[in-house]
């Protein structure tokens, strides 16, 4: 069964002891007969020496477990074909089991017949002595069972790929709008493996529903986002016009929040609800009734006199940075003249006393306008490059809406020339400018790689070395063979995160520093020569058959991060040499190391 149902054989493991506890009580109750009828006298044949003389007995008893952990010590030996794992070691253990029980019950017989209690006793001590028939069963036949997996590539890779965990996350979203059941997947926190499914009916989810699912508090991890998705199952309800009419005059928020975005999905029949959305269009309602409100008005028949005026009311005092931004984006639809009438409010929104988001969306929008008034916010943008809080925001509206790339390159090279300790932002806009216009920084990439402090995905330094690609990775790749500014641990963590790593370029590198003596250095060198892919194979398999664990160890680690489909006829010429029954186990080490990997590549590109 372990063989033919390997994920079996894994849960029976998880049960022995109730299994080893049941056999040993049934082995026992079905041998008290036996015990009742013999008794505890010797047979008259058998000689003297075993009749009268308990120690011959003993002796016997020691001499086969000796044997049998004799038989077991050789099995060890790395040198050893698995083919000894399916004959001699079963063969030599279950003979040596038979005499070795045999003598140590005949030594039990001959102390308990000087007992006044001479049955119960034998019956007591001979419990340990049948517990080893279950246990030694236990251990052949999961012997067996590894042996022959171990001896066929194809089972121990369809056992292990069987073992590997499916992460799904799908936040909220439903999987059709014509099944029957609608399915919302929500995944738990980061970090958890656990997911909830919610099962319900299209028909059967009413109001009195929505409103208990959207009541989940947000500290469940319940992502269902109803405000955004759950409109859908209500496709049927929705467009009947009492019941959709009576949600956009719902006293609750979420329910009217879901109408309107209806009715933005669905345009057709939008401009029947002019009112409606006109209603709710104001800076005191709910941020996701607003929001989907002013999503709405390109399909109500609002008129633009209207609509303007109270998208500009809620750009002025709508609290939601959202909904104020959603407001200034939609004014694009309204002919120029009508901007005109706002353009001074949309300059005032040009200021570090905004949020980024709603900076964007005025840029945006005066970048449509003439010349002039593009002048006025290209100079206002220029100088909320050194406002930390919406820097990034007028960097990204200079190179995307004004084409102006030239200005923020500029800025970064003054900056990055001076002391930038403090000047984060500088380093995010390296990832702004277009890939041409990032060389410039390349002058100053000590300056990026010195505000380095933990090499994690989010480190901004290591984010713009990233956008700097060879450059950045060279930098990277000196630190790593000569530490000067970070650490070698740090510098060879930032190495795996780099992108842009050529084989050619770094592969002499980490093949040195994954036989460094500190650990934390071999660990992030032996994954980035992983990442590397099939020119580093030759390397990884120098790894993988040395004689040191800690370089087999990395050599295991670094086939973890290997995912290179160049590379998959190679891996699977040395999976088959390295297994079949005259495999030893280093060999099998080796193929098992091969086969992870083999897994990875399979799953991901086929």
């Amino acid at each position: 069964m372990g063989i033919r149902f390997p994920h079996l054989h894994g849960k029976m493991i998880t049960i022995y002891p109730l299994l080893v506890s049941g056999g040993a009580a049934f082995c026992l109750l079905a041998n008290i007969h036996s015990l009742r009828k013999v008794g505890i006298w010797m047979s008259e044949s058998l000689p003297e020496s075993l009749r009268y003389n308990s120690s011959t007995w003993f002796f016997r008893a020691i001499k086969c477990i000796a044997l049998a952990a004799s038989i077991w010590g050789i099995s060890q030996f790395q040198w050893l074909p698995l083919i000894w794992q399916v004959t001699a070691l079963p063969f030599f253990i279950s003979l040596a089991l038979f005499f070795g029980i045999a003598s140590l019950l005949g030594t039990i017989l001959k102390w308990s017949s000087g007992f006044p209690w001479n049955r119960t006793s034998s019956f007591i001590l001979s419990l340990p002595i049948w517990i080893l028939i279950p246990l030694a069963a236990h251990y052949l036949g999961n012997t067996f069972v590894l042996a022959y997996r171990a001896s066929h590539a194809d089972l121990t890779q369809a056992s292990e790929s069987a073992q590997l965990p499916v992460y799904v996350t799908i936040q909220g979203r439903l999987l059709s709008l014509t099944e029957s059941l609608v399915r919302i997947q929500a995944a738990w926190p980061v970090g958890s493996t656990e997911t909830r499914t919610i099962e319900v009916s299209p028909s059967d989810l009413n109001e009195k529903q929505i409103q208990s699912l959207s009541a989940q508090p947000h500290e469940s991890a319940v992502s269902l986002h109803i405000a955004q998705s759950a409109i859908h199952v209500l496709k049927d309800d929705v467009d009947n016009d009492k019941n959709l009419r009576s949600r956009l005059r719902s006293s609750d928020s979420t329910v009217r929040a879901l109408a309107l975005r209806h009715l933005y999905e669905n345009p057709e029949s939008c401009g029947h609800y002019t009112r409606d959305v006109q209603m709710a269009l104001n800076p005191k309602e709910d941020k996701e009734v607003v929001y989907w409100a002013i999503r709405a008005v390109e399909c109500a028949n609002i008129k633009p006199i209207i609509s303007l005026a109270k998208l500009t009311q809620i750009m002025l005092d709508h609290e939601d940075t959202r909904a104020r931004s959603a407001a200034i984006m939609a004014m694009k639809d309204f002919s120029k003249e009508s901007i005109h009438q706002v353009t001074y409010l949309l300059v005032k929104r040009v200021s570090e006393n905004e949020p980024k988001e709603v900076v964007e969306a005025a840029s945006t929008l005066l970048s449509t306008l003439g010349e002039d008034r593009q002048q006025w916010t290209i100079q206002k943008l220029k100088s909320l490059l050194d406002t930390q809080s919406v820097s990034l925001a007028a960097a990204h509206s200079l190179i995307t809406d004004f084409q102006r790339d030239d200005l923020v390159a500029d800025y970064i090279a003054e900056k990055l020339g001076q002391s930038v300790e403090s000047h984060e932002s500088v380093i995010n806009m390296i990832c702004l400018l277009p890939k041409p216009k990032r060389t410039i920084a390349n002058a100053h990439v000590s300056n990026i790689v010195a505000v380095i402090e933990d090499a994690s995905s989010t480190d901004p330094g290591l984010k713009a070395l990233n956008c700097l690609g060879s450059a950045g990775v060279e930098a990277i790749r000196k630190e790593v063979n000569e530490p000067k500014t970070l650490t070698r641990s740090t510098a060879a963590r930032a190495l795996t995160l780099l992108d842009d790593k050529k084989p050619e370029a770094v592969l002499d590198t980490v093949s040195s520093c994954v036989r460094d003596g500190n650990d934390q250095v071999r660990g992030w060198c032996s994954q980035s020569l992983g990442q590397l892919g099939a020119p580093a194979l030759p390397k990884i398999m120098e790894l993988l058959q040395s004689d040191d664990k800690s370089l087999r160890e990395a050599g295991q680690n670094a086939l973890q991060f290997f995912n290179d489909p160049v590379a998959q006829p190679q891996l699977e010429k040395i999976l088959q040499e390295n297994s079949g029954w005259m495999a030893n186990k280093k060999r099998l080490r080796l193929a098992q190391s091969i086969g992870t990997a083999l897994i990875k590549i399979r799953s991901t590109h086929e």
